[in-house]
């Protein structure tokens, strides 16, 4: 939870789907940076990132997406065409015309729907774990694409040796992942 002064620079801003939150600080003549955080969490995601850039000499845009933080919640289809139109109206309106973008999660992927629409207002994408641009048919393992099968998943949840089983890989694969870092 956080406060619509919980960044500098807060501004609601009307536009054609709804009213908005976005804040804007650090150095305007810096280099511009929005940030663009994912479906389960708000902007608040961003505070030491968006500090430290903004204290380095950015110039920061940090915002709720739709339904988010102190954004409206338009009745609309919630799709990647919302949120990059989101992006675009919102950088129209602060007179941005180039910047890098970063997102996570879901900003992620509207980063790179983003940069592929409007190529020429991104410099550079950074993506944090993004959602949304993994082929299911080539990026995942066999087995994994098995499972999600309805029925193989309803046999592996009520038969205790399977579950046990899937248990101790997915325990397996979180310290492998662990020792990683």
């Amino acid at each position: 939870v956080y406060t619509p002064d919980f960044y500098p620079g807060g501004h609601d801003v009307q536009l054609p789907v709804a009213r908005m939150h976005y804040w804007l600080f650090g150095n305007p003549q810096g280099k511009k940076v929005v940030l663009i955080h994912g479906i389960s969490t708000g902007s608040v995601v961003w505070d030491r990132l968006a500090r430290f850039l903004a204290d380095k000499g950015h110039y920061v845009l940090v915002y709720d997406t739709w339904g988010r933080g102190y954004t409206q919640a338009p009745n609309a289809t919630y799709d990647e065409a919302l949120y990059t139109s989101q992006l675009a109206m919102l950088l129209q309106k602060v007179g941005w015309t180039k910047c890098d973008v970063v997102g996570v999660s879901l900003g992620g992927a509207t980063a790179v729907s983003f940069a592929n629409y409007y190529p020429e207002m991104v410099d550079k994408t950074v993506l944090i774990a993004p959602a949304g641009i993994m082929n299911e048919k080539t990026d995942l393992p066999l087995i994994s694409r098995i499972i999600r099968l309805p029925f193989v998943y309803q046999v592996i949840i009520n038969q205790p040796v399977f579950r046990d089983f899937m248990l101790k890989n997915v325990q397996k694969f979180a310290n492998s992942t662990k020792s990683k870092l």
